[in-house]
């Protein structure tokens, strides 16, 4: 609160109104955590009270293997410095 109730003051005064659309989304309670925040008064504590995402086995798998595999393949220099691209065997 200390730091966020002047952040949200800051934040307000350089963002433009909430539209009728937005506030009605709001108000229908479709929303998570972010409509407290939206509103101006996010709950910290409830934020940290929902669960952390867990990856599926299927999800994990993918980060595991051909995700991994890109990223040892990729060569950041290369790709920022030299081909401003992905080289083609990461494209494959």
């Amino acid at each position: 609160s200390l730091l966020s109730a002047p952040a949200l003051r800051a934040f307000r005064k350089v963002m433009p109104p909430m539209s009728t659309t937005e506030k009605e989304a709001i108000d229908a309670g479709t929303t998570w955590w972010e409509g407290d925040l939206f509103r101006g008064a996010p709950d910290w504590n409830k934020l940290h009270s929902y669960p952390k995402p867990r990856l599926t086995e299927e999800e994990q798998a993918f980060i595991d293997g051909p995700v991994e595999e890109a990223c040892r393949m990729a060569n950041d220099f290369q790709i920022t410095h030299e081909l401003a691209d992905l080289p083609p065997e990461l494209w494959a």
